[in-house]
């Protein structure tokens, strides 16, 4: 199915598209083009066309990377998003990645290396739990060529390549956020709702077509008085639940987070990176 080969190839490309050719990386609302080259099960390669859309926030802190894969007639077939930070030249920063339609995920670290980024980063997908490691090259400030290798639990060596993407910046400007849920995800939007007088919202908007929600709120407490922001990524797994992955920005832990219109439960376990 092609949905579960793009799904495999996309987890770490959004969080390089903002390195121009000087190594610097900042945040700049901006849209790309994108061709991804994925290996198949037979050992080729297959070929999907794709945008990448990204919005900053906090101040240009934090990068949010929209990425949609596009079928034959244009028509988006998978969609994801990437969040990085911090964008103020600190080493390393990190990435988070997420998915609409699969709860997996990917935690990168991200280093310059010349004009370029390396990266490495675990996950988990619908193959199973894997490491991944990638070099990002921008030969000019307006494209770049991504390449990363993957290593699944299930398999026991490295595929490499595993994925090739090339990008493209557009002249196209990022349309508006969308000010609404989607309408499989309207029903459930009350859930958003919990917790917003406990902790205030310094970004509270719905991503990805109304298909997932963004939420960040203030890290500091008492105790630590200068802790990172949350963020909180919500997407809908089901008619009755929604799943929320919840990550302070910047640190190697994710915590996730099933909610539903009956109860709350805690997903099993944690996710780490390196």
């Amino acid at each position: 199915m092609i949905r579960s080969r793009i799904i495999l190839l996309v987890l770490t490309m959004s969080s390089t598209a903002g390195w121009a050719d000087e190594a610097v990386q900042s945040c700049e609302p901006s849209v790309w083009s994108l061709v991804n080259q994925n290996l198949r099960r037979d050992g080729s390669f297959g070929e999907t066309p794709a945008t990448s859309t990204r919005y900053c926030f906090l101040g240009g802190s934090l990068e949010m990377d929209e990425f949609r894969a596009l079928g034959s007639d244009g028509e988006i077939v998978f969609r994801g998003v990437s969040f990085s930070y911090p964008l103020d030249g600190a080493e390393p920063n990190r990435t988070l990645w997420v998915m609409v339609g699969d709860p997996g995920h990917t935690l990168i670290e991200n280093r310059v290396s010349g004009t370029g980024l390396v990266s490495t980063g675990e996950g988990v997908d619908g193959l199973g739990r894997f490491e991944e490691k990638s070099t990002t090259i921008h030969p000019s400030p307006t494209s770049f060529r991504f390449e990363m290798s993957r290593k699944y639990s299930s398999i026991g060596r490295w595929l490499e390549p595993f994925n090739i993407i090339e990008g493209r910046r557009t002249k196209e400007t990022p349309p508006e956020l969308p000010g609404q849920a989607a309408e499989t995800f309207e029903k459930l939007t009350g859930l958003l709702e919990e917790d917003t007088a406990a902790a205030p919202s310094r970004v509270s908007t719905f991503i990805l077509d109304g298909h997932a929600h963004l939420r960040v709120v203030s890290g500091a407490s008492s105790d630590d008085p200068d802790g990172s922001p949350i963020l909180r990524y919500s997407v809908p797994t089901g008619d009755d639940e929604l799943l929320v992955h919840e990550w302070r920005l910047g640190e190697t832990q994710l915590e996730s987070l099933r909610l539903s219109l009956d109860e709350r439960s805690p997903e099993s376990g944690q996710a780490g990176s390196p």
